[in-house]
């Protein structure tokens, strides 16, 4: 039977582990099959395996060979990686990849972009990697989140919720959003957000979700956190399932699934540009996602519209 781990059990494997023989808990090739299970675990539900060491109460460098960071040894590891492969400096792969370098850009400059600009090189051009577009045109990072926008787009033509907008501000004191406000049919607000802030809350890095969630919980909104397991369509439609009291068919599922569009990154600065060239300058987030719909040349001959009868449309959407 399939262990099934907590913050308490995996505290005290580590623990029961570090007493025995401390060399086990490295992370090496030679301990991998002993520690699969814990390491995992670790990663799941502290954010990683280094932040579950540390809650344990144990020395970082007890277990780990911390390399001494500098700005100029940063510096120097952003430029050999830039070399290599730009993209290999996205956020994510950064962030799963080379947590040493991540946490010591964090902690140093204040955030991975800073480190990133401070090598001279533009953000932009490496903060997208990919992007999902949905049913109805709008723009995701995450297949997920695209996937689940798809999900309530269908329900809204289905006439099961009222309606649902995406990426809400919270609140105007705070720089925070909610991936998806639900509207039922009581016209009842249900606040959804997606996947990652269940774990990045037990990070003390990410101490403004706990914040969020501390807001959600003074302010009685009826909350809930779609969990991603194993990267399964199935598990989410069967969350969202459970959180709006419906019965979702595969038929809408395969459908929210499959219609996903993929954007590359290259085609996606393309537009950016198109976009800029028309509004006169760098675009927002929602004005390339509005924009966007309708700069491209393909899609205005398509409409068979002038640019002046495309930007009132556009008006409309802002």
């Amino acid at each position: 039977m399939k262990k099934k781990w907590t913050e308490n059990s995996i505290l005290k494997k580590i623990k029961k582990i570090y007493k025995k023989d401390k060399s086990l808990l490295k992370v090496n090739n030679k301990n991998k099959k002993y520690i699969s299970s814990l390491y995992n675990a670790s990663r799941k539900i502290f954010g990683s395996y280094r932040m579950a060491i540390i809650k344990s109460g144990i020395k970082e460098d007890d277990i780990f060979d911390r390399k001494r960071w500098t700005k100029l040894k940063i510096k120097k590891q952003i430029n050999k990686i830039y070399k290599v492969d730009i993209n290999k400096l996205s956020f994510s792969n950064i962030k799963n990849n080379e947590m040493g370098l991540f946490m010591a850009s964090s902690r140093i400059f204040g955030s991975w972009k800073k480190a990133v600009e401070f090598c001279n090189i533009n953000y932009k051009t490496i903060s997208i990697t990919k992007k999902y577009i949905s049913t109805f045109g709008k723009t995701f990072d995450s297949r997920m989140e695209c996937f689940i926008s798809n999900i309530f787009h269908y329900l809204l033509l289905d006439k099961k919720i009222k309606n649902f907008k995406y990426h809400v501000k919270v609140c105007s004191s705070k720089n925070w959003t909610c991936d998806f406000v639900i509207f039922d049919k009581n016209d009842k607000k249900i606040w959804i957000e997606y996947d990652g802030m269940l774990s990045l809350r037990k990070n003390p890095y990410q101490e403004a979700n706990n914040e969020k969630i501390n807001y959600y919980t003074q302010q009685k909104y009826q909350y809930y956190i779609i969990e991603e397991k194993a990267y399964s369509f199935t598990n989410v439609l069967n969350q969202i399932n459970d959180i709006l009291k419906l019965n979702i068919s595969k038929c809408t599922l395969d459908k929210s699934k499959n219609e996903i569009q993929f954007l590359n990154k290259d085609l996606y600065l393309k537009d950016v540009v198109v976009v800029q060239n028309k509004i006169g300058k760098y675009p927002t987030c929602k004005e390339y996602d509005i924009y966007g719909k309708y700069c491209s040349s393909s899609v205005t001959r398509n409409l068979n519209m002038k640019w002046s009868e495309i930007k009132n449309m556009i008006k409309r959407e802002l």
